[in-house]
Protein backbone atom coordinates (compact mmCIF):
# COMPACT_ATOMS: atom_id res chain seq x y z
CA UNK A 1 0.00 0.00 0.00
CA UNK A 2 1.07 3.53 -1.01
CA UNK A 3 -0.43 6.19 1.96
CA UNK A 4 -0.60 9.84 0.89
CA UNK A 5 -1.43 12.73 3.31
CA UNK A 6 -2.69 16.32 2.16
CA UNK A 7 -3.73 14.65 -1.24
CA UNK A 8 -6.40 17.43 -1.80
CA UNK A 9 -4.11 20.29 -1.47
CA UNK A 10 -2.24 22.28 -4.20
CA UNK A 11 1.11 19.81 -4.20
CA UNK A 12 -1.16 17.05 -3.65
CA UNK A 13 -3.77 17.60 -6.41
CA UNK A 14 -0.83 17.37 -9.13
CA UNK A 15 1.56 14.21 -7.59
CA UNK A 16 -1.86 12.11 -7.70
CA UNK A 17 -2.22 11.72 -11.21
CA UNK A 18 1.72 11.25 -11.72
CA UNK A 19 1.63 7.97 -9.35
CA UNK A 20 -1.47 6.68 -10.99
CA UNK A 21 0.43 6.47 -13.65
CA UNK A 22 3.51 4.35 -12.00
CA UNK A 23 0.94 2.03 -9.69
CA UNK A 24 -2.34 0.29 -9.50
CA UNK A 25 -4.62 3.37 -8.14
CA UNK A 26 -6.31 0.62 -5.78
CA UNK A 27 -2.91 0.35 -4.05
CA UNK A 28 -3.41 4.20 -3.09
CA UNK A 29 -4.66 5.09 0.10
CA UNK A 30 -5.04 9.07 0.42
CA UNK A 31 -5.98 10.00 4.01
CA UNK A 32 -7.83 13.38 3.51
CA UNK A 33 -8.83 16.10 5.75
CA UNK A 34 -12.41 14.94 7.20
CA UNK A 35 -13.68 18.76 7.32
CA UNK A 36 -16.16 19.70 4.65
CA UNK A 37 -15.03 22.67 2.99
CA UNK A 38 -15.71 23.69 -0.21
CA UNK A 39 -11.94 22.99 -1.66
CA UNK A 40 -12.11 19.94 0.42
CA UNK A 41 -15.14 18.56 -1.52
CA UNK A 42 -13.93 19.54 -4.70
CA UNK A 43 -10.82 17.78 -4.41
CA UNK A 44 -12.16 14.86 -3.14
CA UNK A 45 -14.24 14.65 -6.13
CA UNK A 46 -11.00 14.84 -7.98
CA UNK A 47 -9.49 11.89 -6.55
CA UNK A 48 -12.18 9.88 -6.82
CA UNK A 49 -12.16 10.02 -10.54
CA UNK A 50 -8.91 8.94 -10.45
CA UNK A 51 -9.60 5.96 -8.81
CA UNK A 52 -7.78 6.49 -5.60
CA UNK A 53 -8.77 4.81 -2.57
CA UNK A 54 -10.19 7.69 0.07
CA UNK A 55 -9.94 7.70 3.69
CA UNK A 56 -11.06 10.61 5.97
CA UNK A 57 -9.03 11.23 9.04
CA UNK A 58 -7.83 14.30 11.23
CA UNK A 59 -3.85 13.68 11.94
CA UNK A 60 -4.50 15.31 15.24
CA UNK A 61 -7.05 13.12 16.39
CA UNK A 62 -5.22 9.19 16.44
CA UNK A 63 -8.70 7.80 16.63
CA UNK A 64 -9.21 8.56 12.84
CA UNK A 65 -6.22 7.17 11.92
CA UNK A 66 -6.32 3.42 13.93
CA UNK A 67 -6.39 0.41 11.29
CA UNK A 68 -3.92 2.29 8.53
CA UNK A 69 -1.64 0.21 7.21
CA UNK A 70 1.46 -0.98 9.11
CA UNK A 71 4.65 -1.42 6.98
CA UNK A 72 3.46 0.52 3.88
CA UNK A 73 5.61 0.21 0.96
CA UNK A 74 5.78 4.11 0.01
CA UNK A 75 4.37 7.06 2.56
CA UNK A 76 4.06 10.69 0.57
CA UNK A 77 3.71 13.35 3.80
CA UNK A 78 2.70 16.64 2.11
CA UNK A 79 -0.09 17.68 4.72
CA UNK A 80 0.77 20.61 6.79
CA UNK A 81 -1.27 23.77 7.86
CA UNK A 82 1.02 26.47 5.44
CA UNK A 83 -1.04 29.68 6.33
CA UNK A 84 1.34 31.34 8.82
CA UNK A 85 -1.03 33.76 9.68
CA UNK A 86 -3.37 31.05 11.24
CA UNK A 87 -2.27 30.57 15.25
CA UNK A 88 -2.56 26.77 14.90
CA UNK A 89 0.09 24.79 13.61
CA UNK A 90 0.09 21.44 15.15
CA UNK A 91 -0.75 19.45 11.69
CA UNK A 92 2.53 19.46 11.47
CA UNK A 93 4.53 18.48 14.61
CA UNK A 94 1.65 16.89 16.21
CA UNK A 95 0.14 15.50 13.06
CA UNK A 96 2.84 13.94 12.29
CA UNK A 97 4.18 12.33 15.16
CA UNK A 98 0.29 10.79 15.48
CA UNK A 99 1.16 9.45 11.89
CA UNK A 100 4.05 7.58 12.36
CA UNK A 101 3.07 6.29 15.04
CA UNK A 102 -0.09 4.90 13.57
CA UNK A 103 1.84 3.34 10.61
CA UNK A 104 4.69 1.46 12.25
CA UNK A 105 7.36 1.35 9.20
CA UNK A 106 10.19 -0.87 8.63
CA UNK A 107 12.99 -0.84 6.94
CA UNK A 108 10.84 -1.66 3.60
CA UNK A 109 8.99 1.56 3.49
CA UNK A 110 10.36 4.91 1.75
CA UNK A 111 8.74 7.54 3.27
CA UNK A 112 8.74 11.27 1.48
CA UNK A 113 8.22 14.06 3.60
CA UNK A 114 7.84 18.04 2.34
CA UNK A 115 9.35 20.20 4.70
CA UNK A 116 9.59 24.16 3.89
CA UNK A 117 12.68 26.24 3.37
CA UNK A 118 10.65 28.41 6.23
CA UNK A 119 13.35 26.70 8.84
CA UNK A 120 15.94 29.31 7.55
CA UNK A 121 13.80 32.44 7.61
CA UNK A 122 15.32 33.77 10.74
CA UNK A 123 18.84 33.75 9.69
CA UNK A 124 21.22 36.57 10.73
CA UNK A 125 22.76 37.43 7.19
CA UNK A 126 20.01 37.10 3.77
CA UNK A 127 23.04 37.84 1.95
CA UNK A 128 24.32 34.42 1.71
CA UNK A 129 22.29 31.42 -0.61
CA UNK A 130 20.72 28.57 1.80
CA UNK A 131 21.46 25.22 1.04
CA UNK A 132 21.33 22.07 3.07
CA UNK A 133 24.37 22.96 4.88
CA UNK A 134 22.65 26.22 5.94
CA UNK A 135 21.91 26.24 10.21
CA UNK A 136 17.75 26.35 10.54
CA UNK A 137 16.78 29.11 12.22
CA UNK A 138 12.44 29.73 12.21
CA UNK A 139 11.27 32.77 13.24
CA UNK A 140 7.36 31.87 13.21
CA UNK A 141 5.38 29.01 14.65
CA UNK A 142 5.31 27.34 11.11
CA UNK A 143 8.52 27.25 10.83
CA UNK A 144 9.27 25.46 14.14
CA UNK A 145 6.76 23.21 13.87
CA UNK A 146 7.61 21.70 10.31
CA UNK A 147 11.28 22.11 11.57
CA UNK A 148 9.33 19.60 14.90
CA UNK A 149 8.25 17.67 12.23
CA UNK A 150 11.90 17.04 10.47
CA UNK A 151 12.85 16.22 14.10
CA UNK A 152 10.46 14.03 15.08
CA UNK A 153 11.28 11.88 11.53
CA UNK A 154 14.52 11.91 11.64
CA UNK A 155 14.60 9.80 15.02
CA UNK A 156 11.90 7.42 13.91
CA UNK A 157 13.43 6.97 10.69
CA UNK A 158 16.92 5.84 12.48
CA UNK A 159 15.33 3.97 15.15
CA UNK A 160 12.92 1.87 12.61
CA UNK A 161 15.65 1.85 9.80
CA UNK A 162 13.04 3.30 6.80
CA UNK A 163 14.45 5.35 4.27
CA UNK A 164 13.67 9.34 4.64
CA UNK A 165 13.86 12.05 2.49
CA UNK A 166 13.01 15.70 3.18
CA UNK A 167 12.35 18.20 0.47
CA UNK A 168 12.15 21.80 1.22
CA UNK A 169 10.18 23.71 -1.36
CA UNK A 170 10.24 27.82 -1.16
CA UNK A 171 7.20 29.36 -2.35
CA UNK A 172 5.26 27.10 -4.56
CA UNK A 173 3.32 29.11 -7.82
CA UNK A 174 1.06 27.87 -9.70
CA UNK A 175 -3.33 27.86 -10.56
CA UNK A 176 -5.67 27.70 -7.78
CA UNK A 177 -3.27 28.47 -4.76
CA UNK A 178 -4.57 28.40 -1.49
CA UNK A 179 -6.56 30.89 -0.64
CA UNK A 180 -4.60 33.75 1.11
CA UNK A 181 -1.51 32.35 -0.35
CA UNK A 182 0.98 34.94 -1.71
CA UNK A 183 0.00 34.83 -5.31
CA UNK A 184 -3.31 34.91 -3.98
CA UNK A 185 -3.10 37.81 -2.01
CA UNK A 186 -1.08 39.63 -4.28
CA UNK A 187 -3.33 39.13 -7.19
CA UNK A 188 -6.36 40.83 -4.90
CA UNK A 189 -3.74 43.50 -4.08
CA UNK A 190 -3.67 44.44 -7.91
CA UNK A 191 -7.27 43.60 -9.08
CA UNK A 192 -7.63 46.45 -6.40
CA UNK A 193 -4.94 48.82 -7.96
CA UNK A 194 -3.51 49.12 -4.44
CA UNK A 195 -0.19 50.90 -4.11
CA UNK A 196 0.78 47.85 -1.87
CA UNK A 197 1.42 46.04 -4.93
CA UNK A 198 3.56 48.29 -6.41
CA UNK A 199 6.18 48.61 -3.35
CA UNK A 200 9.85 47.69 -4.69
CA UNK A 201 10.89 45.35 -1.56
CA UNK A 202 13.66 44.87 -2.34
CA UNK A 203 14.09 41.17 -0.53
CA UNK A 204 13.82 37.80 -2.63
CA UNK A 205 11.82 34.56 -2.38
CA UNK A 206 13.14 31.69 -3.75
CA UNK A 207 10.11 29.71 -6.16
CA UNK A 208 9.21 26.50 -7.76
CA UNK A 209 6.49 25.75 -10.00
CA UNK A 210 3.68 23.47 -8.43
CA UNK A 211 4.15 20.82 -11.13
CA UNK A 212 7.63 20.73 -11.16
CA UNK A 213 7.30 20.41 -7.28
CA UNK A 214 5.55 17.39 -8.07
CA UNK A 215 8.16 15.81 -10.51
CA UNK A 216 10.64 16.13 -7.55
CA UNK A 217 8.89 14.22 -5.73
CA UNK A 218 8.19 11.63 -7.96
CA UNK A 219 12.26 11.85 -8.74
CA UNK A 220 13.10 11.64 -4.89
CA UNK A 221 11.28 7.92 -5.25
CA UNK A 222 13.94 6.74 -7.54
CA UNK A 223 16.93 8.10 -5.72
CA UNK A 224 15.85 7.34 -2.27
CA UNK A 225 18.45 6.99 1.01
CA UNK A 226 19.51 3.52 2.55
CA UNK A 227 17.41 2.22 5.55
CA UNK A 228 17.80 4.20 8.20
CA UNK A 229 19.35 7.37 6.71
CA UNK A 230 17.60 10.58 6.11
CA UNK A 231 18.51 12.91 3.12
CA UNK A 232 17.13 16.64 2.83
CA UNK A 233 16.96 18.80 -0.49
CA UNK A 234 16.57 22.53 -1.20
CA UNK A 235 13.95 22.58 -4.23
CA UNK A 236 14.60 25.90 -5.95
CA UNK A 237 14.03 27.32 -9.57
CA UNK A 238 14.36 30.47 -9.73
CA UNK A 239 14.56 34.04 -7.25
CA UNK A 240 12.44 37.17 -7.54
CA UNK A 241 11.77 39.81 -5.53
CA UNK A 242 8.33 40.74 -4.39
CA UNK A 243 8.46 43.88 -6.91
CA UNK A 244 9.53 41.12 -10.08
CA UNK A 245 6.81 39.05 -8.98
CA UNK A 246 4.48 41.65 -8.95
CA UNK A 247 5.16 43.48 -12.20
CA UNK A 248 4.75 39.83 -14.05
CA UNK A 249 1.34 39.20 -12.24
CA UNK A 250 0.11 43.00 -13.69
CA UNK A 251 1.12 41.71 -16.78
CA UNK A 252 -0.50 38.87 -17.26
CA UNK A 253 -3.48 40.83 -15.50
CA UNK A 254 -3.09 43.62 -18.42
CA UNK A 255 -2.79 46.20 -15.49
CA UNK A 256 -0.24 48.91 -16.27
CA UNK A 257 2.76 48.34 -13.48
CA UNK A 258 4.10 51.62 -12.52
CA UNK A 259 6.68 50.94 -9.52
Amino acid sequence: MIVVTGATGFIGQRLIPLLVKEYRSSEILCLVWNRDNPKEIAARKILKKHGVVLRLVDLLDSNTLVGLPINPKMVFHLAATTDTALPDHRCNNLGTRNLISSLKMSSKTLFIHIGTSAIYCGRNSCNKLINERTLSSPSNNYGRTKLEAERLLKEDAFKRKYSLTILRPPTVYGSNPRDNSLFDFLKKLILARSPLARFNWPGMTSLVWVDDMAKTIEWAVKHQAKPGVSMEYIVSVEALTLADISQLMHQKLGITYRE
